[in-house]
């Protein structure tokens, strides 16, 4: 819901403000229903790019997204915009992915469900430094990232003494992780 939010306020920069409004022409162009009331906000979030609020209709974006370039951004908009058409239930189902294709098809741009480093550039390498606890399998290479201590960073380092090997071992290969970092 909106009111978890935090530091959220209204959209200032005409730049993302015509980007805005760019999308939403674009799915008025697709015979879209978009309810009137839809408001665009910023917030300081750190670990995503946007939100959609069904009960208010309102599509948050963190203002780091700002500084990327004007497809990812597009993309982030289409992406909530998408949400708030294919409704709450849709999550980034079949409805919402047909939705976000005829959205991709008309703009020539990709609407993923989650960013990456493969699909956009959106904040990876800020993204990367937030990550305080890495681990690699040494088996099949498949790396841990995480951002909080969790019970496997606590416990990583505990031995179970009837079998003698960590606790945790990697779910692909069996293997056992190394830390990184």
């Amino acid at each position: 819901m909106i009111q978890n939010i935090k530091n959220r306020k209204p959209i200032t920069d005409t730049h993302i403000l015509s980007l805005i409004k760019e999308c939403l022409n674009t799915t008025k162009e697709l015979n879209f229903s978009i309810p009137e009331k839809l408001r665009f906000l910023q917030c300081e979030a750190k670990r995503r790019a946007g939100v959609a609020c069904y009960r208010d209709t309102t599509i948050v974006l963190s203002s780091f997204i700002f500084k990327e370039n004007d497809n990812a951004i597009k993309s982030i908009i289409l992406h909530e915009i998408g949400h708030i058409i294919a409704g709450p239930l849709a999550k980034h189902g079949p409805v919402w992915k047909n939705v976000v294709a005829k959205m991709s098809k008309k703009t020539g741009i990709k609407i993923t469900r989650l960013y990456s480093e493969s699909d956009l550039p959106i904040h990876a390498e800020e993204k990367k430094k937030l990550w305080r606890y890495n681990f690699r399998c040494t088996g099949c290479g498949s790396e841990l990232h995480f951002m909080k201590e969790t019970k496997f960073v606590r416990t990583y380092d505990e031995i179970l003494e009837y079998v003698n090997k960590p606790r945790w071992t990697c779910s692909r290969c069996g293997g056992t992780f190394e830390k990184i970092k």
